[in-house]
């Protein structure tokens, strides 16, 4: 099992989409293709729905990266400036300046220096045709040098534009007065310094060329994703990676730089350019070692649910499964059964949302049941051989006793993961992906699954330490043949340890042999669990002689 996802091959559907819609193959759903309020989607383009304005607000978000490392970025800001006011110049720009803020960012944030250009058009023009424009302006200017003072030598610097906004307003959306603005960066969220200002607007309020510069009419943010039609891409369906004015979408091994895309301000989804999502849709191929991993893991699962079932039908055949012991390995056998089964067969619920979630819940409850009974197993033993109380309990009650503590303990991690994911959604997921059949949230697999699995497995190991430390000087226990039950307990316990040890190593170390290690561990455990109990008591089985056991043992041990 992958802890951060479960993947499943998405089953086709043979349903059409509308015209503005497009089938996602990885998603297995109809996504709606988007445009921005001025435009309309038509031929997989987003046309202007009025192709002339009389006036519009402009909105250019920079960021200027010097070369050379240094601590002071405020040194680069006068000369970046004249470079801007220069290149605006050249393309006849200035006329349209409302505002030029340099700000500077948090230390922890990097080596920049970003700039906001508020530009303001106040005749009639073509908003795709100016965004079009300003765009070609400044990515023909990515790269030039910088002359610090006269006598310092040049610096390189490059500049780029990118998608995401610098500042939010206050009260008002757009705002007229610079105190009342305060700048953010938009990929942590850390407040910026407002370092240096040219702004039009002082003095010039009631000047015609500036009348439109502080209104709220019209704005629009130079960037690709404005102009092109858009794919919205949440986190709840796919993995999203937003960092460094960049978007990856980790399922589809694609990244795109910040002009491309539009994050919103929940941080749950984004607006994607349709022609980047179509490429990388396109070059999406599924991996020959995914196939094989998705062929061992099916194989693994169907021999381990074979070794289960043959596990319980020898146990319960042998006629000594009125000992605990025995019942614990039947009803352990039975809880790797159904989790082996319902983990194989849940991607055939992908077709119904609410079965999926349902499944979903049910594949976390069986790994975790599985788990967490051979703790309660291996805590019985440890209960016998070391001071701690053993209580006086007929063996249909403690085994009803330890089936009731399982259930508690899986049904609070699956709440903690639906009531966390409840609220941080606003009560629109409740935790369990439907298009995955699983949790959701990596975050919270790592939380309800992981690290209750991986805390289970260390005091499972602690205690079989301590009963093996315990029983190595009793002779009499050394030398019963129920011996050979409890070494069974710890062989088992240590192969369910090595599984997840190996699970968690695949995670965060990218070496193909932990993968398979772990599928074959985990997913072999009913074979394990077979030759570890089972399959000492198939002679006994066919032949029907029970032989005699410790008496001593019997009592002190199993009940």
């Amino acid at each position: 099992m992958d802890f951060k996802k479960v993947e499943k091959e998405p089953i086709a559907k043979k349903t059409k989409c509308a015209a503005n819609q497009i089938f996602d193959e990885k998603l297995n759903k109809c996504q709606d293709i988007k445009c921005e309020p001025e435009y309309m989607y038509q031929n997989l383009a987003c046309d202007p729905v009025h192709p002339m304005f009389n006036e519009n607000n402009y909105e250019l978000n920079l960021i200027v990266v010097p070369t050379n490392d240094s601590d002071e970025n405020n040194i680069y800001v006068p000369p970046v400036i004249r470079v801007l006011q220069d290149i605006m110049s050249n393309n006849n720009l200035t006329e349209y300046l409302c505002r030029m803020s340099a700000l500077l960012p948090v230390e922890s944030d990097g080596n920049f220096v970003a700039f906001v250009i508020e530009l303001s058009v106040n005749h009639l023009h073509s908003v795709d045709v100016m965004i079009k424009k300003i765009l070609n302006i400044f990515s023909t200017h990515r790269g030039t040098t910088i002359q610090i003072s006269p006598e310092a030598p040049l610096v390189h610097i490059s500049i780029s534009i990118v998608g995401q906004r610098f500042h939010v307003h206050g009260n008002s959306l757009f705002e007229k007065f610079t105190s009342r603005i305060c700048y953010v960066n938009p990929m942590s969220g850390n407040e910026m310094t407002l370092y240096s200002q040219i702004n039009m607007l002082e003095g010039n309020e009631q000047a015609p060329k500036y009348q439109y510069c502080a209104t709220g009419d019209m704005m629009s943010i130079v960037a690709e994703w404005y102009r092109c039609p858009k794919i919205k891409m949440r986190t709840a369906d796919v993995r999203l990676d937003v960092s460094n004015f960049s978007v990856c979408l980790v399922d589809y091994q694609a990244c795109f730089s910040s002009t491309y895309f539009k994050e919103f301000p929940d941080k749950r989804s984004v607006e994607i350019c349709l022609s980047q999502y179509l490429q990388a849709s396109s070059l999406m191929l599924t991996n020959s070692d995914d196939k094989l991993m998705k062929y061992l893991s099916l194989s693994c699962l169907s021999l381990s649910s074979l070794g289960s079932l043959l596990t319980f039908i020898t146990v319960a055949v042998s006629n000594t499964h009125k000992k605990i012991a025995d019942i614990n390995i039947m009803i352990l056998a039975a809880f790797s059964i159904v989790a082996n089964t319902v983990y194989t067969f849940s991607k055939f619920f992908l077709w119904n949302e609410f079965l999926c979630i349902g499944v979903g819940m049910l594949v976390h409850f069986s790994w975790l049941s599985v788990v967490c009974w051979m703790s309660l197993s291996t805590f019985q033993i440890f209960q016998t051989f070391t001071s701690f109380n053993n209580i006086n309990m007929k063996v249909s009650s403690r085994v009803i006793c330890s089936l009731l503590v399982d259930v508690f303990i899986c049904l609070t991690f699956i709440a903690i993961n639906v009531s966390v994911s409840y609220v941080k959604s606003d009560g629109e997921s409740f935790g369990y992906s439907p298009l995955t059949c699983y949790i959701a949230d990596p975050d919270l697999i790592l939380f309800t699954f992981a690290l209750p699995v991986g805390l289970i497995v260390c005091i499972n190991t602690f205690m079989f330490v301590v009963t093996v430390c315990r029983i190595s000087g009793k002779i009499v226990i050394r030398k019963s043949k129920d011996q050979k039950s409890i070494s069974s307990y710890f062989r088992l316990s240590t192969i369910t340890g090595a599984a997840w040890l190996f699970g968690f190593l695949s995670q965060f170390i990218e070496l193909q042999l932990f993968s398979i290690l772990h599928t074959i561990f985990n997913g072999g455990q009913g074979i394990f669990m077979y030759v570890a109990f089972g399959l000492s008591q198939t002679p006994k089985c066919l032949s029907r002689n029970q032989p005699l056991q410790s008496e001593s043992f019997r009592k002190s041990t199993y009940n």
